[in-house]
């Protein structure tokens, strides 16, 4: 399956505003915070990718090794077939903000294609996070 090679690159959004608990309250603070930064709405509601499951590889600052860490995270949509931009956005940021909160590096750069021919995660796309300061 082809799968898009960039995504969310032309969406703001910081994950330093910490875990929301919730999709609503965040699909709000999205499109207020979008809005503040690009002065023009976002459709939250695009579906985006079409995929069973999806790994997002991401980098953290580890003050202890003085180095970035690779992480990942595996999600999977709510309706077992594709992310809206607000759900893919919101599961990303419940896992990842409590980690990017007191980094540099918390601003939302763009999700890229990296693989979707893995072994070990077959028909998965993986994609990376990058985030900027």
């Amino acid at each position: 399956m082809d799968y898009p090679k960039e995504l969310l690159t032309d969406v703001s959004w910081t994950f330093g505003l910490g875990a929301f608990g919730s999709e609503s309250e965040f699909e709000n603070e999205l499109k207020e915070y979008h809005d503040e930064v690009k002065g023009e709405t976002l459709d939250t509601n695009t579906a985006i990718l079409e995929c069973t499951k999806v790994i997002i590889i991401y980098e953290v600052y580890d003050d202890d090794e003085e180095d970035f860490l690779e992480k990942e995270l595996t999600l999977e949509p709510d309706n077992g077939s594709s992310f809206k931009l607000k759900e893919l956005l919101y599961k990303i940021n419940e896992e990842i903000a409590p980690e990017l909160e007191d980094q540099d590096k918390r601003f939302l750069e763009g999700l890229f294609f990296e693989s979707s021919n893995d072994p070990a995660y077959p028909d998965t796309p993986i994609y990376n996070l990058f985030l900027g300061s």
